[in-house]
């Protein structure tokens, strides 16, 4: 759908750069479901530097949606 093509594209763009996400916990929206496969990769490669942000109590869900999202975060 077209909101996963913009979001890919801005992950992509943001290669070599700091990709820096605000309300990091509405990835986890079922729509959001690639977004967050191609967030995944893209951690694995430490390109770009991703930065989440977001209330304390909803970024804890957040990181417990998929078990090995944290371990991708120092």
């Amino acid at each position: 759908d077209l909101l996963q093509r913009k979001q890919k594209k801005k992950v992509l763009e943001a290669r070599g750069g700091v990709l820096f996400i605000d309300k990091a916990y509405q990835l986890i929206h079922p729509q959001a479901g690639e977004i967050e496969e191609e967030l995944m990769a893209v951690m694995e490669d430490g390109d770009p530097v991703t930065i989440f942000a977001g209330y304390a109590d909803k970024m804890e869900k957040f990181l417990n949606v998929n078990p090995g999202l944290s371990s991708r975060i120092y």
